[in-house]
């Protein structure tokens, strides 16, 4: 089911751009970072980040958010004192997720992207945030004009979310969200999959989806669900205009191990007529050209199999990546993925020892202090395209 909503209001004022309405982030609050780009006029870089539970101070009816509140927030402790599962009603009662605390984290976000690189992505998108009011404040914080949020269904009011700042080469067109229907959903609904679209250089259309798939407490059939969703979208783009390019970004939970596979046996399978797309993670691997070394193995590491996992991915159609074979910068003509330019972005930074091993350095909701809080369970994801 694809529905079309109308975009969230930023501070209630909205924005005329080429007759399309698209939020702006504000000025409100905390002196906002000076925007810096990609150092390529010619290019784009898009990222996907999960971020861990970016949620706001504010309680969202129908939703169980009430871990990611304060302690004196009216309702509350009832709420965490009725939670069945010990692990999460002892996690609720003892987290205070103060507005200070909240944007102690959007600082630790700003750091894992501005840090080390200096500059933002053209275009990143999110998983794991809570709200319009999270994510407008991130942007702020970030240094981002724009950026569309989600509204699942999801029953602790998790969505994804796509930050941009538009420039010369890059024209925000249109957003859509695609809601995961079926029966397993009807009792545990999941994140809606965000479309946003853009023209690219006045002349190529470019469709970014944005995915936060069920997670593997859910069976491989929510996930297949979810991919046959994306799937026959994507389906419909290539079929009104076969040059339209599409990136399919974000935390897809999935596992090399499932049968049948989400990804490879649907969307990136080489044997299907219908597969549009090639996991770039997968193509840097193949490509003899590109350096093994500085790749990591994934970007989540499974402490209970002592294993890392590419559950974040980074998937292009076919129109958009240049053949192994002739894999060269030279050769790009239209908007295509760079070569090579697929990375899981670990700065020592963000990372923490773990048996000999660096793996993400997960967040601290209770922490005051920068140098306590953390970042994330999840490493970022990046590549480019040239045009």
């Amino acid at each position: 089911m694809k529905t079309k909503l109308k975009l969230l209001g930023f501070l209630s004022l909205l924005m005329l751009v080429s007759s399309i309405d698209f939020v702006q982030a504000s000025a409100r609050g905390a002196a906002a970072v000076p925007t810096t780009t990609t150092p390529t006029t010619s290019g784009l870089e898009i990222m996907f980040y999960n971020v861990l539970n970016l949620f706001d101070t504010v309680h969202r009816e129908g939703k169980d958010d009430w871990t990611f509140l304060p302690f004196d927030y009216t309702g509350k402790e009832e709420h965490c004192a009725a939670i069945n599962v010990p692990y999460y009603r002892k996690e609720c009662k003892e987290t205070n997720w103060t507005e200070s605390r909240f944007y102690l984290k959007l600082n630790q976000i700003k750091e894992v992207i501005l840090r080390e690189r200096h500059y933002l992505p053209d275009v990143l998108g999110l998983a794991e945030v809570e709200s319009e009011e999270s994510v407008r404040e991130l942007a702020r914080t970030l240094g981002y004009d724009h950026y569309v949020v989600s509204d699942s269904p999801d029953e602790r009011g998790i969505n994804v979310a796509l930050l941009f700042n538009e420039k010369r080469g890059l024209q925000y067109v249109d957003y859509l969200e695609h809601r995961v229907e079926g029966d397993w959903f009807d009792s545990k609904p999941t994140r809606n999959i965000l479309e946003v679209q853009f023209k690219v250089a006045g002349e190529y259309p470019l469709s970014i989806f944005v995915n936060h798939w069920p997670s593997q407490s859910n069976p491989t059939d929510a996930r297949m669900t979810a991919s046959k969703l994306l799937q026959s979208v994507i389906t419909e783009r290539l079929s009104e205009n076969s040059q339209h390019r599409i990136v399919s970004i974000g935390d897809f939970n999935t596992t090399p191990t499932e049968k049948p596979n989400p990804i490879d046996s649907l969307l990136a399978s080489k044997s299907m007529k219908s597969a549009y797309l090639v996991d770039m993670q997968e193509s840097y691997i193949r490509n003899s050209r590109c350096n093994q070394r500085i790749l990591n193995p994934g970007s989540y590491y499974y402490k209970k199999d002592r294993a890392w996992n590419r559950l974040d991915k980074i998937l292009v159609s076919t129109n958009a990546v240049v053949a192994l074979a002739t894999a060269s910068t030279k050769t790009i003509k239209g908007l295509m993925a760079t070569p090579c330019s697929f990375a899981i972005y670990k700065p020592d930074f963000i990372t923490t020892n773990y048996r000999g091993i660096k793996i993400p350095r997960g967040y601290n909701f209770n922490a005051d202090e920068a140098n306590e809080a953390g970042y994330s369970d999840h490493l970022p994801v990046l590549f480019k395209m040239q045009y």
